[in-house]
């Protein structure tokens, strides 16, 4: 059974409309809610990762935002999604990655992942790999276990596309030797 399945109530109907009311009627942006830590940490403006949070609750509680997603066309292109993946902070690899997944999560439920948009999109996530650790992030400035939660958001895609992941092997060896080191926040 899907929480949408279950009866309305006023709690459901209330939580639908507070999530509703963080959304820009302009943009169709999720707004912060500033009492959220994880998301207030996000320095970015286009607060991807809020958004598809919003998206989500509402559609688990079968409900839709209320104006249409239009920062999105920005994203729809090849050259947006780009420039947004490269004004990542990726020295914070693990909020940068929550963003680069989201991304890929919007353009992908709006109906405008085009061949040559996931082509160029998977491109640079592939270009900007760690080789040394398989991760996305140290080989920008990252710690290592920063790398090791953006990886995990940025592998989501590539398993739903079938993508071919590169340096896998490293990932698992980096990943036995984080997880054996008594303080692996220190690497």
């Amino acid at each position: 059974m899907l929480v949408a399945d279950l009866p309305r109530t006023q709690e459901s109907q209330a939580l639908i409309e507070r999530v509703q009311d963080l959304q820009d009627e302009r943009t169709g942006k999720f707004l912060l809610d500033k009492r959220d830590v994880c998301l207030a940490q996000l320095d970015q403006g286009l607060k991807i990762t809020s958004t598809i949070r919003g998206i989500s609750v509402l559609w688990m509680l079968d409900a839709r935002p209320r104006y249409p997603l239009r920062f999105i066309r920005e994203l729809e292109t090849i050259e947006g999604m780009i420039q947004l993946l490269e004004s990542q902070n990726w020295v914070s690899a693990w909020m940068s990655s929550c963003d680069a997944s989201s991304i890929y999560d919007l353009v992908r439920l709006e109906g405008h992942a085009t061949p040559e948009w996931l082509a160029a999109n998977f491109g640079w996530l592939d270009q900007h790999q760690d080789p040394e650790t398989g991760y996305w992030g140290p080989n920008m400035g990252s710690k290592i276990w920063q790398g090791f939660g953006s990886t995990f958001h940025i592998l989501i895609p590539y398993y739903i596309e079938k993508r071919p992941i590169n340096y896998v092997e490293r990932i698992l060896e980096t990943t036995l030797a984080l997880q054996s080191n008594p303080d692996p926040f220190r690497q």
